[in-house]
């Protein structure tokens, strides 16, 4: 009984203080903490090079940090519970890329967790190749090693160009270089841009300059040893042969040109046969362009317009990136080309040119110079002109010389190849020569220089150079045949070089 009684007061005594425990906040007592958190920021865009980001947590007790183990470039570089600082360091992200993850923030004694979410962007895709330019290879021929760094996801290759390949072989590629056999030259100096590019066109492509040397016993007034330096060259190829002047158009786009001014550019013109062939000459032993221009049976126009002209020509780009073609302020360039008129070519009284050099953007009317043919309208008179037009800008003091060769006949070209070796420095008084030597026998047809002439246009961004056939039909009679007498010619032309100095490394419009 005794023993009953003692269990019973204390069972009384545990009631009593659990009672008075459970009323302490009603006695005035310490209250229960509900657990909270809070992390600023939340949200964080990290730049592709790495950065550290500083976060404060607001918590009710102590935190942890939970990141995935997968993840290697998100790491804590300090915690500090009691102030609430959390540092975190975000690594450099060298891949192509976005990558994103999340840093949980929770508390230790509580089921509260917070994400910090956490996206960095992916790194520019690069591609370096070095050297950039080799241009003195010797004539014996040479082994050169490029070296190609690239950022992680490249997947990069090369370009020789097609009329190259003969002469520059690939000896080893790995994944950080390539070994080019350049063969033994016994020719002319001959050179070419070795294109690289990334297969997945997200890095920028490098073009890389190469450049051979001729043997000693060339003439050594060349282009290279004057100081100038190869832009670009371009020559007819095999793979051409019976392709359609879109295939044309493509493969000179390669080189800098191409063939987008001709009576196929337009449903209203004559585009139901094609105005360019791509034949082989045993004289000069190459492929070359053969323009076709139609004034006879049908009647050729101008991109659509059949307004008394018609216009077959190739021309070099104007994008920026092929502005190394283009004659920019203040540079001097070498053009050289070969041509062929065809025996009984009919030119007519107005305009017949086959080469113009032609200001972009700015007076853009007239060209700066051109080579053209003229002739009376019974087909006397045939002879070559080269014909410089000033344009309307008069403010720097020079003057147009209009046609300064007109006495060379036609005669003299038709049905040879001629080499065209043609220099110009690109100012308000600059500098222009022309020297055409027929190839069969090396006799000089013209040979002209002008040591102060204009040949810059106001506002005009560069000067690119065309060649074809252009020419007016003088008008047309009743049976809308041409009054001047023109018929269907052809022109033939091939191995396009450009050489520069002093060059202008940023083209801008220019007075």
């Amino acid at each position: 009984m005794r023993l009953k009684k003692y269990f019973l007061c204390a069972v009384w005594a545990f009631t009593s203080v659990t009672m008075c425990i459970s009323c302490s906040s009603d006695d005035g007592g310490e209250e229960a903490v509900t657990p909270s958190l809070s992390i600023t920021p939340t949200d964080v865009n990290a730049r592709a090079g790495g950065e550290e980001i500083n976060v404060t947590v607001k918590a009710t007790s102590a935190w942890t940090t939970v990141i995935d183990s997968d993840v290697d470039w998100v790491k804590v570089k300090s915690s500090d519970v009691q102030t609430g600082k959390l540092v975190i360091t975000i690594i450099a992200n060298t891949t192509i890329e976005k990558r994103s993850t999340n840093v949980v923030i929770k508390l230790n004694d509580a089921d509260l967790a917070k994400p910090i979410k956490i996206q960095q962007a992916a790194a520019n895709a690069t591609l370096t190749v070095s050297p950039m330019e080799v241009t003195d290879i010797p004539a014996e021929g040479k082994e050169y090693t490029f070296t190609v760094q690239s950022s992680a996801g490249v997947d990069w290759g090369y370009e020789v160009p097609v009329e190259h390949q003969n002469w520059i072989k690939e000896k080893l590629k790995t994944e950080s270089s390539v070994v080019f056999a350049f063969e033994a030259n016994t020719g002319s100096q001959r050179g070419c841009y070795i294109l690289f590019k990334d297969k997945n066109q997200k890095a920028s492509s490098v073009n890389v300059k190469v450049i051979q040397l001729k043997p000693e016993d060339f003439d050594p007034n060349d282009p290279i040893k004057r100081g100038f330096t190869l832009q670009g060259s371009m020559k007819g190829s095999a793979d051409l042969v019976g392709k359609r002047y879109s295939d044309v158009h493509t493969y000179m786009r390669k080189f800098g040109w191409d063939y987008s001014e001709h009576p196929n550019s337009s449903t209203k013109d004559h585009d139901d046969v094609d105005h360019i062939e791509t034949v082989f000459d045993a004289t000069i032993n190459q492929y070359v362009f053969r323009f076709i221009s139609h004034a006879s049976s049908a009647l050729d126009g101008d991109r659509g317009s059949m307004n008394d002209r018609m216009r077959n020509e190739m021309k070099s780009q104007t994008s920026a990136s092929w502005y190394k073609l283009n004659g920019n302020w203040g540079e001097s360039q070498i053009l050289q080309w070969k041509f062929k008129i065809p025996k009984g070519y009919r030119p007519c009284t107005s305009f017949c040119h086959i080469h113009q050099l032609k200001a972009q953007e700015g007076d853009n009317g007239a060209p700066v110079v051109t080579i053209s043919l003229r002739g009376n309208n019974d087909g006397t008179n045939r002879r070559v002109q080269v014909i410089h037009s000033l344009g309307d800008d008069k403010s720097a003091g020079t003057k147009s010389l209009g046609t300064f060769v007109d006495n060379v006949k036609i005669e003299e070209f038709e049905d040879e190849w001629v080499q065209v070796h043609e220099e110009v420095t690109y100012d308000h008084h600059g500098k222009f020569r022309l020297l055409i030597t027929r190839i069969r026998d090396g006799k000089v047809l013209i040979d002209n220089t002008q040591n102060d002439i204009d040949t810059w246009r106001k506002g005009a961004i560069s000067i690119r150079n065309k060649f074809g056939i252009y020419r007016s039909y003088g008008g047309l009679d009743a049976n809308g045949k041409p009054k001047s007498g023109i018929k269907d010619e052809t022109l033939e032309l091939a191995d396009f070089v450009i050489y520069e100095k002093d060059t202008n490394p940023n083209p801008v419009p220019h007075d």
